[in-house]
């Protein structure tokens, strides 16, 4: 890290996503559709059965992204609640947490195109991601 970015105070950049497990996607996915005119950006499945939608208002830029498990309904769980704020320095980051004490949920991992995420869970258990968008990162 440089000198001047060292004196700079280390903040977030900007919300991402905010992650919200569903029972019923679908429902949820025309009313944000038709109540707050959020469009459809994509659908993915993870490889642990779950699948998620992800929308966006169309003058914005941070995601709201709906999961639900394919096997059944899933437990509300505050664990799975997900918010996800961009970081300039992943590295930068990890020295700050562990300076503060603070226990990785997930310790930083780094990709292969630049870009990485961490995983820490605030005192209520909401988890908190921290990524470092990658050159090809397209949000």
């Amino acid at each position: 890290m440089r000198k001047e970015e060292s004196e700079r105070p280390l903040r977030v950049q900007r919300m991402a996503t905010v992650r919200l497990p569903v029972r019923d996607v679908e429902e949820n996915v025309r009313f944000l559709r038709e109540a707050l005119g959020l469009v459809e950006v994509r659908r993915r499945r993870s490889p642990k059965g779950t699948e998620a939608v992800i929308l966006k208002p169309v003058e914005g830029e941070t995601e709201i992204e709906l999961v639900w498990d394919l096997e059944g309904p899933q437990e509300m769980e505050e664990r799975q609640v997900v918010l996800t704020f961009f970081v300039e320095d992943l590295e930068a980051w990890k020295e700050k947490i562990q300076a503060l004490g603070i226990q990785w949920t997930v310790e930083p991992v780094y990709e292969d195109d630049g870009g990485g995420w961490a995983i820490l869970t605030m005192p209520a258990g909401y988890r908190v991601e921290l990524r470092q968008r990658s050159g090809i990162y397209l949000a």
